[in-house]
């Protein structure tokens, strides 16, 4: 009865027609004020909600259509909102009309936002629990109204507060279908929106979104996270602001986390593992950004924390991620620089539990399944980018597979030539003694099967070249050499003794006649190369900064004098200097652990 008297004077007929004319506005705006107060005095003096449920029917049918004007919404919200909404109550019918309804005119949006902050939400949800994929279309009208244009840009005051209140809301039972379809519209609407960097709304989305996915609970849908991933690696790959790139890379590592603490299936971690990964396949406007940052980000969580939480170690979901990266990563350099972080991860992790973990490389190479057509790729990105863990691991693989003698001499070779050509880095110059260390094994392996003596000559004479480069106390590099004006070594003291005292043994275990001295008691018939290393070594003994280091040199001379030590006795060698100077690094293990030949 009230719409029916008032409604000639609040609905539009015509734009050209009282009160709705230009010149009329407060006339408007009186009749509207009378109305809504009609309303809200209808609404206090019945029980229920009734009066605001046929209003909002009401409303939707005389002006949520596109044909009522932008001002006129405006001058209808100005009253509206002063209607007693606490007490509405929000149906599916109800939700479903309000899509309509923005759907129809987007200028009703704010009108819709500011209802839903009025009602009473716990009570909503105790209502729709009673529904089928209510949770779906309540999640729906939220992420419609983030997206549309004039909320997404900036969310205003109404919509934060409901944001808010939707956060605070157990949301979990969203089916796992509603959820792909409401993410993939996220990730779809943010493909064609220009400039998302400036979107910082973006990332209060993708946060909403996850909190669905129960990461940090027990039974949370395994379809949701992997859902949730997938996408928001996509939505990553548009984005080229680097600080909202670090915020959302971040916040997927710690849902990784999470999951990692909750749940003991591996094949759920290794696909979210996999799906974390396809950042280094995809191209972004931030590229290279996104992919360092990445890389940075996965190094913080898996090899800087160190923590054992629950019976779980850091050291398991390394072994996922390795697993994950040689069946997902396509570029070869991205590859090698995650392998050598999760190999680091694998150790650092352990040595918190040492020795009740079972620390090995043997089981890192259960889980490294890469494919042989990258084998020379591998190889040679592995050298150019140090990566030294990722080439020792990969040798293991090839010895593994290795059915001959031709097969292990090629991988020996192979880690020659890239021992050789690398330089190692500053504080992690240890890594190198494991290649050296595998280069003797399979040296000595190949004796044991008769392979010729000349041919393990051939393998091993470029070796104590490179280890006497790397012991200068100077780079000898550049137009100057190894001269006082090249730059002082930034290798440690303690690792070119190491290397010096190596490359003296071995030079003494090779004959002038080419031959290879493995037979103990036989006279060493050595080159001048090799006494003038040992007159180096003997030197050190009256320099002041190896004072510390005297009962090592005086020992190891002593080896490499006595007659009865051969080329077998090489493994001995690099054993004790591995355990007198990095006794600490457990992914020395295979060093320190070695047997050696008889």
């Amino acid at each position: 009865m009230t719409c029916a008297v008032f409604g000639p004077w609040i609905l539009v007929f015509e734009e050209s027609c009282m009160p709705w004319t230009d010149t009329s506005k407060d006339e408007a705006d009186k009749f509207l004020e009378v109305f809504c107060q009609m309303i809200a005095l209808l609404d206090s003096s019945t029980n229920g909600n009734t009066v605001l449920q046929k209003f909002w029917w009401y409303y939707l049918e005389m002006l949520g259509h596109a044909i009522v004007p932008s001002h006129v919404i405006a001058s209808y919200y100005n009253h509206v909102i002063m209607l007693p909404w606490q007490s509405f109550l929000l149906t599916l019918d109800v939700l479903h009309s309000m899509l309509k309804c923005v759907r129809q005119n987007r200028s009703n949006i704010n009108l819709v936002i500011h209802i839903m902050t009025q009602v009473d939400w716990q009570k909503v949800v105790g209502e729709l629990e009673k529904e089928s994929h209510a949770f779906d279309m309540l999640i729906d009208v939220l992420i419609t109204f983030a997206l549309s244009p004039e909320i997404f840009r900036k969310f205003n005051a109404d919509f934060i507060v409901l944001f808010r209140k939707f956060k605070t809301l157990d949301l979990s039972l969203c089916s796992d279908d509603g959820f792909t379809s409401i993410l993939a519209r996220i990730d779809k609407t943010l493909y064609y929106k220009q400039n998302v960097e400036f979107h910082h709304n973006t990332s209060h989305l993708i946060q909403f979104m996850g909190n669905l996915c129960r990461f940090k609970h027990h039974g949370g849908s395994y379809n949701k996270q992997i859902t949730f991933f997938k996408h928001v690696v996509n939505i990553l790959c548009k984005i080229s602001n680097v600080e909202m790139l670090e915020a959302i890379l971040q916040r997927l590592m710690y849902n990784m986390e999470q999951v990692f603490y909750m749940t003991r299936s591996t094949e759920h971690m290794t696909n979210l593992c996999s799906e974390f990964l396809v950042i280094f396949n995809r191209n972004s406007p931030a590229e290279p950004r996104l992919h360092s940052i990445a890389l940075t980000k996965l190094t913080g969580a898996i090899r800087e924390k160190s923590s054992v939480k629950e019976g779980f170690s850091f050291t398991q979901l390394s072994l996922y991620f390795l697993t994950s990266a040689t069946t997902v990563i396509h570029n070869i350099r991205h590859l090698v620089l995650v392998v050598e972080v999760a190999i680091e991860s694998y150790f650092a992790n352990c040595q918190n539990s040492y020795p009740a973990l079972s620390v090995s490389w043997a089981t890192l190479n259960d889980s490294f399944n890469l494919s042989p057509m990258v084998h020379e790729s591998f190889i040679k990105q592995s050298a150019n980018e140090r990566c030294i863990l990722s080439l020792y691991l990969y040798s293991h693989h090839l010895l593994q597979e290795a059915t001959g003698i031709d097969e292990k001499y090629s991988v020996g070779n192979m880690l020659v030539e890239s021992v050789t050509g690398i330089t190692p880095e500053p504080k992690e110059e240890q890594k190198t003694l494991l290649l050296w260390f595998k280069i003797f094994d399979i040296l000595l392996q190949l004796h044991s099967t008769g392979i010729r003596s000349s041919a393990l000559t051939s393998l091993l004479k470029p070796l104590p070249v490179a280890m006497l480069k790397l012991a200068e106390g100077r780079e000898n590099s550049g137009i100057f050499g190894t001269s006082w004006f090249s730059k002082k070594s930034k290798l440690s003291l303690e690792f070119r003794l190491l290397a010096r005292i190596l490359a003296t043994y071995i030079l003494h275990q090779l004959n002038k006649d080419g031959s290879l001295r493995l037979a103990p008691g036989c006279r060493h018939n050595v080159s001048n190369d090799s006494s003038k290393s040992l007159e180096n070594l003997r030197s050190l003994v009256n320099n002041k900064y190896y004072s510390s280091h005297i009962p090592v040199i005086q020992k190891t001379i002593a080896m490499v004098l006595d007659t009865n030590k051969t080329m077998k006795n090489i493994i001995e060698l690099i054993r004790f200097l591995t355990v007198t100077y990095y006794d600490c690094e457990v992914y020395l293990s295979d060093i320190k652990f070695a047997k050696g030949y008889d």
